[in-house]
């Protein structure tokens, strides 16, 4: 199982072909989508829906979290890229196929591999640590940490609808700047080892391999790849931006006009809005990282699995 070099301008490939892998059942693949992202965005959810929650509200949503992260995500991730490959090859699925993890003999692997990939974030952030310390970009910790909880409850406040004046926004704590440089600097291996897990899972999910070695067939693909993916990031970082922004005007501008008939109204138009747009992203989010599995390290691709033909930038040709 090698790795392979996918071609300098290949993400860009990716991504046109992820806007429609969802053409042959769109609703189905949406709504695996949408279980994923309540999954994961749920906890927090929770933890705001009675306005401003408290330090203990708050670690107890990040535990529940946690689990679910661990224990339930992987398995409809995993379902989620299954209807992808179903799909580009023609075949229906239902929607048991976003959980079927947990009965097809795959939970384990799914859920040592997200284990893994935890184990390998905490090691970076280990590392950081260990950098920041020795190069004194912490500056001081303690401000640094007071100022984030101070923004948390402002940001947890105006989320509630409480107005925050500029008056109360903290001053910025010294070293905070050199704190955010190192941060940047890591950026790319956070990116790298990121692509890597959820390859790894894709594998686990799609091909069967252990956690280890398709975590370690991720790494090597997502380092061989890392020129293209960086390149991808680059270009594309500002026209990310302005869409962004474009996307909260038009969010913003909406919750203001159904506001008109009410604030509750106004946040619950304005809330299903942001996660509708949030599925379709990740829906897309997620063709992208299975065309991109496909073409750098699917095993499938030069074994002699059935697998129908792969295209040079990785999509799947029936």
């Amino acid at each position: 199982m090698n790795p392979r070099w996918v071609g300098l301008t290949a993400p860009f490939r990716w991504l046109l072909a992820a806007l429609d892998v969802g053409r042959h059942q769109p609703g189905l693949l949406l709504g695996a989508v949408a279980c994923v992202v309540l999954l994961e965005l749920g906890p927090g959810l929770l933890a705001q829906a009675g306005g401003p929650a408290s330090g203990g509200t708050l670690a107890l949503m990040q535990g529940l979290g946690l689990l679910i992260g661990l224990l339930v995500a992987p398995v409809a991730k995993a379902g989620v890229y299954t209807l992808i490959d179903a799909g580009e090859r023609g075949q229906s699925m239902g929607f048991d196929t976003v959980f079927a993890g947990f009965s097809n003999g795959r939970y384990p692997a799914l859920v040592g591999v997200t284990a893994l990939g935890l184990l390998l974030f905490l090691g970076i952030g280990a590392v950081m640590v260990l950098v920041a310390g020795l190069s004194g970009a912490a500056g001081d910790w303690p401000a640094i940490a007071a100022w984030m909880q101070q923004v948390q409850t402002l940001q947890a406040e105006a989320g509630a609808g409480t107005p925050v004046p500029p008056d109360r926004l903290p001053a910025l704590p010294e070293g905070l700047s050199s704190l955010m440089l190192m941060l940047l600097a890591f950026s790319p291996v956070l990116l790298l080892a990121g692509l890597a897990n959820a390859w790894a899972l894709i594998g686990v999910a799609l091909r069967g391999l252990g956690p280890l070695a398709a975590l370690l067939l991720g790494l090597r693909a997502a380092l061989m790849s890392a020129p293209a993916v960086l390149l991808f990031v680059l270009v594309l970082a500002l026209p990310a931006l302005l869409l962004g922004g474009l996307l909260a005007l038009l969010l913003g501008g909406l919750g203001a006009l159904a506001g008109l008939a009410g604030a509750t109204i106004g946040a619950m138009v304005t809330a299903l809005l942001i996660l509708g747009i949030t599925v379709l992203l990740s829906a897309v989010f997620y063709g992208f990282l299975w065309q991109g599995w496909r073409a750098a390290c699917d095993p499938g691709a030069t074994s002699g699995v059935s697998l129908g033909t792969a295209a040079p930038d990785g999509r799947f040709e029936a």
